[in-house]
C-alpha cells in the first residue's frame, strides 16, 4: 500500500456516492457517514450522483452477485469501494472502518471503540478481499440474549458475519421460554437482517415435540421401543406410519408459523445413547439413519411448502457417525457438532487421537455420506463461545481457532457459526467472539488480533496484557487437553450414572486421572501468572484510556472479576481430581474427607461469586442450577469413600489381610 490519502481534513471532506438504491448499500452509505461524523465531528454528505465538478469523492458500487467480497482502490482522485454483493459492499465498509480504527469487540458502548482525530486517511493502493468461510454465523443461543437482538445482528454485521441462528435454550426443564421470547422480537430481528442481507436460522432439539407426549396412551406404536417396551421418553418410533404422519402435519405448521426462517434445525433430544427405536422395524437402522428418515419425511413437507428453505441434519452425539442406509434428500443440509471433542488441538491434528480418530474422521465419513445428495454447502455447529460446555468460563483460543477454521473450510464446510451461551451474562466480551469473526474472513491476518484486542479494548499496557492472554491460553489448554478415555467419562455408560460433560473427567481411568491432577496443578500455575499480569496492567498510568466512552477501570475491573470466577473454577476442578485419584487408590476415609471439603469450599466460593457477581434473579438461577451436577460429584464421592471405608473395616477383609 502506499503513501496515505486524506479524505477528511482540514477544509476538505470528501462526499460520499452511492451507486444504487438497494437498502444493503443504503445502509452501507448510511454506517460510513455516521461514524466518519463521530471519528472527525463532520459527516460527509451522501449523494446520488458525483460531483458536478468531477472533485474527488467516496465512490460505493455493488454488483449482482451473493458473495461478500469487495475491492477497494484508494487514489488521490477518490476512493473506489466495489462489493460483490450489497452486503459485500456493507462489508467493505466496514472493512475501511476497521482500517480507520474502529472496532466492535461485543455489543454495545463497553464493546465499541471508536477513535477521535481530525485528519481521516486511508493508504493509497488496492484492497481485494474474499472470506475464507461463505457462510460465517453467530448462533445466540440464550433467551435472555433476544433482549438485545438489534444490538446482536448489528454486531454480527459490523463484524462480517452474514447470518444469525436463534437456538432455544434454555430448555424448558430449565425454565426456559425462548419460543415465546422470540416471538416477541421476531418481527424486528426478521427485518433487522434482511436490512443486512443477512439469513435467519431457528431451531434445535424440538424433534420430540412434532409427536406430542399426550398421544402415548392412544399410539403406542407411535414410539419408541426400550428394547423391553414402547416409551415416550426420547424421540419416536422411525417406521411407524402414524408417527411419521403426524411429525409431518406438526412440521407443516411449525414452517407455517416461521415465514422468516431460511434454515429450520429440527433436531432429536439432546442426549447420549438409548434414544433411539429398538423394534423390528428399526432395529437395523443406525440411530444416524433414523434421524435422517424422519428428516427426509419433514424435508419433503419443507420442499412443498418452502422451497427455498433448507433444513438441517445434526451429526451430533449418536448421529455423529454417517448413515449407512438412508441417503439426505437434496434440501437436507449436514450440520456437524462435536461438542465432545478436544479444544486443546485443532480438528484435523494428528497428535490429539480424540479429535483426529474419532472427530475429523467421522466428519468426512458424512461428507462422503452427503457427497452425491444432500445441501452440498456442508454446515458446522461450533461452541467457541459457550459457557456451558467450559463450565461458565470463557477460554481464550487464539492459537486454535485460525488453524480450525482452516481445517474445516479445508474439509468443504464452508458454513461455520458458533454459538454463545452460557450459564450467566458475560461480564466481559470473550476474546473469541472477536477471533472467530476475523479468523472465518481471514485465516491470516495482518495484524496480530490479541495484540488488536489488548491495545484497543483494554487501551494496554500491550506487552503486559499480552502475557496476560498468553498465560491465561496455557492454562485453558492444559484444563482441556482431553484424551478418549476422558471425554468417554462424559457418557451414561460410564462408571456411574453422575451427571457429567466434557470437563467432567474425573471418573477416566486412574492413569489419566493422575495425569489430569498434574495438568490441573500447572494450570493454577500459570493463573497465578496471569493474575500478576493483570494486577501490573492495572496499576495507574500503566496504559492508556480505550477509544470510547469507557474507562480502563470498568474494562479491567470486569476483567479481574472473570479472571477471579476462573480461578475459583480451577481450584474446584483441580480439588475435584485430586479426590477421585485417592478414591482411585482406594485412599482411607481420612485423607479423601478434606480433600471433598476443601472442594466444597470451592463450590461455595463459586456460588457466593454468582450472588455477588449476577444481578438478574433468572441469570442466578441458571448459574446455580448449573452447578448443581458438582455438588452430585461431591455427594457420590463422600458416599463412595465411606462404601469403600466400611468394606475396608469389615471383620471378613481385616482376616484375609492378616492371613496374607
Amino acid at each position: 500500500m502506499g503513501q496515505a490519502v486524506a479524505f477528511i481534513a482540514r477544509g476538505r471532506v470528501w462526499p460520499i456516492v452511492l451507486h444504487g438504491d438497494h437498502p444493503t448499500a443504503q445502509l452501507a452509505a448510511s454506517e460510513l457517514q455516521g461514524y466518519l461524523q463521530r471519528i472527525s465531528d463532520r459527516a460527509p454528505d451522501v449523494l446520488p450522483t458525483p460531483p458536478a465538478d468531477g472533485a474527488a469523492h467516496i465512490a460505493l458500487y455493488y454488483e449482482a452477485g451473493a458473495g461478500d467480497g469487495f475491492v477497494r482502490h484508494v487514489a488521490e482522485d477518490g476512493i473506489r469501494l466495489i462489493g460483490r454483493s450489497p452486503r459485500g459492499l456493507l462489508f467493505g465498509v466496514y472493512d475501511l472502518l476497521e482500517e480507520l480504527g474502529c472496532r466492535w469487540y461485543y455489543p454495545g458502548t463497553m464493546g465499541e471503540r471508536i477513535p477521535r482525530r481530525l485528519t481521516v486517511a486511508l493508504p493509497a493502493g488496492i484492497k481485494d478481499e474474499i472470506p475464507l468461510l461463505t457462510r460465517r454465523g453467530l448462533i445466540l443461543g440464550h433467551e435472555l440474549y433476544l433482549a438485545q437482538v438489534a444490538d446482536w445482528i448489528a454486531w454480527a454485521a459490523r463484524n462480517r458475519l452474514n447470518y444469525i441462528f436463534f437456538h432455544p435454550f434454555p430448555p424448558q426443564s430449565w425454565g426456559g421460554q425462548y419460543e415465546k421470547a422470540y416471538r416477541r422480537v421476531r418481527r424486528e430481528a426478521a427485518e433487522a437482517l434482511r436490512l443486512r442481507s443477512m439469513t435467519l436460522e431457528y431451531g434445535g432439539h424440538l424433534l420430540s415435540g412434532l409427536l406430542p407426549r399426550r398421544l402415548f396412551r392412544r399410539h403406542r406404536e407411535a414410539f419408541r421401543f426400550d428394547g423391553t417396551r414402547r416409551t415416550a421418553d426420547h424421540n419416536l418410533c422411525a417406521s411407524n406410519p402414524f408417527a411419521i404422519a403426524t411429525i409431518r402435519q406438526q412440521a407443516a405448521h411449525f414452517f407455517e408459523a416461521h415465514p422468516e426462517v431460511d434454515v429450520f434445525h429440527v433436531w432429536p433430544d439432546d442426549i447420549i445413547g438409548g434414544g433411539w427405536c429398538a423394534c423390528p422395524d428399526c432395529a437395523d437402522l443406525s440411530a444416524s439413519d433414523q434421524a435422517l428418515l424422519i428428516i427426509n419425511e419433514i424435508a419433503d413437507v419443507l420442499q412443498e411448502l418452502r422451497s427455498d428453505a433448507l433444513i438441517s441434519f445434526l451429526a451430533y452425539h449418536d448421529t455423529r457417525l454417517a448413515p449407512t442406509a438412508i441417503k439426505p434428500r437434496r434440501n437436507v443440509a449436514l450440520l456437524y457438532a462435536p461438542r465432545e471433542r478436544c479444544y486443546a488441538h485443532t480438528l484435523g491434528d494428528r497428535a490429539c487421537p480424540l479429535n483426529f480418530v474419532d472427530y475429523e474422521a467421522s466428519l468426512r465419513q458424512q461428507i462422503a455420506w452427503f457427497a452425491d445428495s444432500g445441501w452440498p454447502e456442508h454446515q458446522v455447529f461450533e461452541y467457541y463461545l459457550d459457557g456451558i460446555l467450559f463450565k461458565s468460563m470463557a477460554p481464550p483460543l487464539a492459537n486454535l481457532l485460525s488453524a480450525d477454521l482452516r481445517a474445516y473450510a479445508d474439509a468443504g464446510c464452508q458454513h461455520v457459526g458458533t454459538i454463545i451461551t452460557a450459564d450467566r451474562p458475560w461480564l466481559a466480551p470473550p476474546v473469541n467472539a472477536f477471533l472467530f469473526a476475523r479468523l472465518a474472513w481471514h485465516p491470516h491476518p495482518q495484524v496480530d488480533l490479541l495484540e488488536d484486542f489488548v491495545a484497543n479494548y483494554f487501551g494496554g499496557p500491550v506487552e503486559t496484557l499480552l502475557a496476560y492472554q498468553q498465560q491465561l491460553e496455557i492454562a485453558f489448554h492444559l484444563l482441556l487437553d482431553l484424551s478418549p478415555e476422558e471425554a468417554q467419562s462424559g457418557e451414561e455408560s460410564s462408571q456411574s450414572a453422575l451427571p457429567k460433560d466434557v470437563l467432567d473427567f474425573m471418573e477416566a481411568p486412574l492413569e489419566a486421572r493422575r495425569a489430569k491432577l498434574a495438568a490441573l496443578q500447572q494450570a493454577r500455575q500459570h493463573l497465578e501468572s496471569a493474575s500478576a499480569h493483570l494486577a501490573a496492567a492495572m496499576r495507574p498510568g500503566a496504559g492508556t484510556k480505550p477509544p470510547g466512552h469507557v474507562t480502563r477501570g470498568e474494562v479491567l475491573n470486569l476483567e479481574l472479576d472473570s479472571l477471579q470466577l476462573t480461578r475459583l473454577q480451577f481450584d474446584f476442578l483441580y480439588y475435584r481430581q485430586l479426590a477421585y485419584c485417592l478414591a482411585g487408590e482406594h485412599a482411607n476415609r481420612r485423607e479423601i474427607a478434606p480433600v471433598v471439603r476443601q472442594a466444597e469450599v470451592s463450590l461455595r466460593a463459586i456460588l457466593a461469586w454468582g450472588d455477588a457477581k449476577i444481578a438478574d434473579r433468572r441469570w442466578r438461577q441458571q448459574f446455580r442450577l448449573a452447578h448443581r451436577p458438582w455438588q452430585l460429584h461431591l455427594h457420590h464421592l463422600r458416599r463412595t469413600a465411606l462404601a469403600w471405608w466400611r468394606a475396608a473395616r469389615a471383620p471378613a477383609n481385616r482376616t484375609s489381610r492378616a492371613d496374607g
